[in-house]
């Protein structure tokens, strides 16, 4: 990617296209988030962080799946925890709405989870924490260590239901 005021280009951007996987929830319309003073404003149709926060989940089991069958493919672990951190920090998702999307995602890459603990496997983390330093920061504004950000989100992903029937049992034990 290359702006105006650049010489080279920055960085590569990937664009990934599914062609097989339905959109669960409706498109919400969102306004561009820059650090730009001058930078346009724009808005545009996108998918709710609920969908995304599911697929980055399940992104994570795929690549636990790969790491175990191959020994290797888990190299984005520390990008999709990094988005998820991100995303689940700052308090912007409804988290009853994780426990369907997840059976569904999950359902259709053939993939499953028992616990919070399996989107955070102790081979994803120590895949996150090798490849953080050369995947990650350079494109991230603020230089978090893997460790913080590991840490935060294996604190948010145990207070989330994101098994099937887990905010019923939650809700009788405070009960």
């Amino acid at each position: 990617m290359r702006f105006p005021a650049h010489r080279e280009p920055l960085c590569r951007l990937k664009v990934e296209i599914t062609y097989d996987e339905e959109v669960l929830l409706p498109p919400v319309t969102r306004t561009l988030l820059h650090g730009y003073p001058h930078a346009p404003q724009a808005a545009w149709r996108c998918y709710p962080l609920e969908e995304i926060v599911a697929e980055k989940l399940r992104a994570l089991l795929q690549s636990r799946a790969r790491l175990r069958e191959r020994g290797w493919g888990a190299g984005r672990a520390c990008r999709d925890t990094y988005d998820l951190w991100y995303i689940l920090s700052r308090g912007m998702v409804d988290a009853s709405l994780l426990p369907g999307l997840l059976v569904r995602k999950c359902a259709l890459r053939q993939v499953t989870f028992a616990s919070a603990a399996d989107f955070l496997a102790p081979e994803l983390q120590r895949v996150a924490r090798d490849e953080w330093e050369r995947q990650l920061l350079p494109f991230v504004p603020h230089q978090l260590s893997a460790d913080q950000v590991l840490d935060e989100l294996t604190d948010l992903l145990a207070t989330m239901p994101l098994v099937p029937g887990e905010s019923e049992e939650r809700s009788d034990a405070e009960d």
